[in-house]
């Protein structure tokens, strides 16, 4: 089977009919960027559409599999390599929906760890996160950054093509999270030095900082669940923004934490440049790792 060859006499019977990608789509229930992908020879139509699509198009299933139109003399043998192929086709996508859901399964848990976090960091310790140590943050962000790379190797290793939602939602993130930082640092420091921000009373420094922290954990992570629905309804791919809000994810929370622990630990700046360069560290480390690894995927 030639996926260009298929792409190719999809793309001219899609054209012939004058539909749009997306009006295609819609006939035979699939996305706009499922068809875009068979016509560029990347992926294969799914077994359960071939049908229905080669209906559509005007063409036979066997066409579809072959990537040419068929004449009524071709011999048995062509067809039956064309079945053949097809049922080859047939094994390949059901493994690769398998690891698909295992994928966004990994993205699940990884969602549920950070509400556990946030819940924890932002309000008030609890359970594990009860140490100050902050060992129960490190071992959850380490596992959720692994559960995301997991679902980078589910779709291939491949760069993403962002579309303008997504490089905007990536922007997003990296804002949010030099914003944690800076105002995080300032705000303490200022304190340290006596100094309260914008004049505000004492007893309101710390709402004042955990509000914040709390909408930026808020925000990442409602954007990471839109983002996860996305790819696990085939509308988007997994792509190192990803990393960059599970960062911005757990450094507020982390930082949330530090907040709730000021009057019985001393060196909270140094607890909080530990934080710090733990989850940036991470960050990197996930980064390097997607760079490294998308070719050899």
């Amino acid at each position: 089977m030639d996926k260009l060859k298929t792409g190719e006499l999809i793309r001219e019977a899609r054209k012939a009919k004058k539909y749009t990608q997306s009006e295609l789509g819609d006939l035979i229930g699939v996305t706009n960027k499922a068809v875009s992908r068979w016509e560029n020879g990347e992926s294969f139509p799914d077994i359960g559409v071939l049908e229905n699509l080669a209906q559509v198009l005007d063409l036979k299933v066997q066409d579809i599999v072959t990537g040419e139109v068929q004449q009524d003399d071709k011999n048995e043998i062509d067809m039956e390599e064309a079945l053949t192929e097809l049922l080859r086709q047939s094994k390949i996508q059901l493994r690769e929906k398998k690891k698909r859901i295992f994928g966004i399964v990994a993205a699940v848990v990884a969602l549920s760890c950070a509400v556990f976090v946030g819940i924890a960091g932002l309000q008030s310790p609890w359970g594990i996160f009860a140490s100050s140590s902050g060992i129960a943050y490190y071992i959850l962000y380490g596992l959720t950054l692994m559960l995301i790379l997991y679902g980078w190797s589910v779709q291939g290793g491949e760069a993403a093509r962002l579309i303008s939602l997504e490089r905007g939602i990536r922007i997003i993130s990296c804002i949010t999270l030099i914003w944690a930082v800076a105002m995080t640092y300032v705000v303490l420091t200022l304190v340290t030095d006596g100094i309260m921000p914008f004049g505000m009373e004492p007893g309101r420094v710390g709402p004042f900082v955990n509000v914040q922290l709390t909408m930026i954990f808020a925000l990442n992570f409602l954007m990471m669940v839109y983002e996860i629905y996305r790819w696990s309804k085939g509308c988007g791919e997994i792509h190192w923004g990803y990393i960059m809000q599970l960062a911005a994810i757990y450094l507020p929370a982390m930082y949330g934490d530090l907040l709730h622990r000021l009057d019985e630990q001393k060196g909270y700046l140094g607890n909080l440049s530990i934080r710090t360069a733990i989850v940036l560290s991470g960050m990197c480390i996930a980064l390097l790792i997607m760079r490294m690894t998308k070719s050899k995927l």
